[in-house]
């Protein structure tokens, strides 16, 4: 090989390893960045708990923040509490202004009410009809809720009925189990009351719904003096429900209206329009008796 020729050989081995080069450090480098990407991926993957982490930690700041915010005691600092293990009451803290306060109040005592009390900016003013309430009947008495929103969101004088219709509500259960006829809706027994001034001016609804309001439509009511147990359970044998008129306690920390439709193994039997918990807890004459302001046997 002349000395020219070489030369040229070696030029082209130059050129050729020129090109080999970069390919390999190009190469190279797509594998380190696979291998770190990787590593990376491996070590910082987050898992189920890292969510769950994070969607605790985001809960219990909101929830602190918003505690912090309201006086001790408030019906608003109760839920702001509860929201620290219910991110769903967030929704309702961070829109507070568009809830009447006595329905925040109640939601603080009456977690049953807290898919109702969401409903209430787009629901109010309305019955929602094939709402996922259920009436529970037993032995021919409905449990009728005056949360439910079918009615529920309905006035009934300043109030809506989820609110302050305890009276109708029952008068519904009672009358509809006694006639027979289940168009005797809470609604239609907060209408009742109103036209016929049962309802009281604080919006609550007047004893006298269940003695001259129940002659109205054609049943007999009279007052029982709660003297004995016996008295309340020959009432119920005789096939009268029994309504009663309640003051502060386990029932309510104001006044409130519950039915008594039964009673079993030395307890009664009742259904709470604002409660379906306390609904479904029977009641010793003792426990109850300290509560009762007044109780109506109605029959047919």
């Amino acid at each position: 090989m002349t000395p020219k020729n070489k030369s040229i050989e070696i030029s082209k081995k130059r050129k050729k390893n020129r090109k080999i080069i970069p390919a390999t450090l190009m190469m190279t480098a797509v594998i380190l960045c696979l291998l770190l990407f990787l590593n990376q991926d491996l070590n910082s993957a987050p898992t189920k708990e890292t969510f769950a982490n994070a969607n605790s930690s985001k809960v219990e700041e909101d929830s602190s923040l918003s505690l912090s915010s309201y006086p001790e005691g408030s019906a608003l600092s109760k839920i702001a509490l509860t929201a620290q293990t219910n991110p769903r009451y967030l929704t309702i803290l961070k829109n507070a202004n568009q809830y009447p306060d006595e329905l925040l109040t109640s939601l603080s005592q009456n977690d049953e009410l807290l898919n109702f009390t969401l409903g209430y900016p787009e629901c109010k003013g309305t019955s929602v009809s094939g709402s996922d309430a259920s009436d529970v009947i037993e032995n021919g008495v409905p449990l009728y809720l005056q949360w439910d929103p079918r009615w529920g969101y309905l006035p009934y004088g300043n109030s809506i009925i989820g609110l302050s219709g305890c009276g109708p509500t029952c008068f519904s259960m009672v009358v509809t189990a006694l006639t027979k006829d289940d168009s005797n809706t809470p609604d239609k027994m907060a209408q009742f009351s109103s036209e016929n001034g049962f309802k009281s001016k604080d919006d609550g609804t007047d004893s006298s719904l269940f003695t001259s309001g129940a002659q109205l439509l054609g049943l007999s009511s009279k007052s029982l003096s709660m003297s004995s147990e016996k008295e309340l359970t020959d009432a119920l044998q005789s096939g009268a429900l029994l309504v009663c008129n309640l003051g502060p306690g386990d029932f309510t920390k104001r006044g409130h209206y519950i039915v008594i439709r039964g009673y079993k193994n030395g307890k009664f039997i009742v259904n709470d329009p604002n409660s379906k918990i306390r609904s479904q807890t029977t009641w010793s004459f003792d426990r109850l008796l300290p509560q009762v302001i007044t109780i109506y046997a109605i029959s047919a």
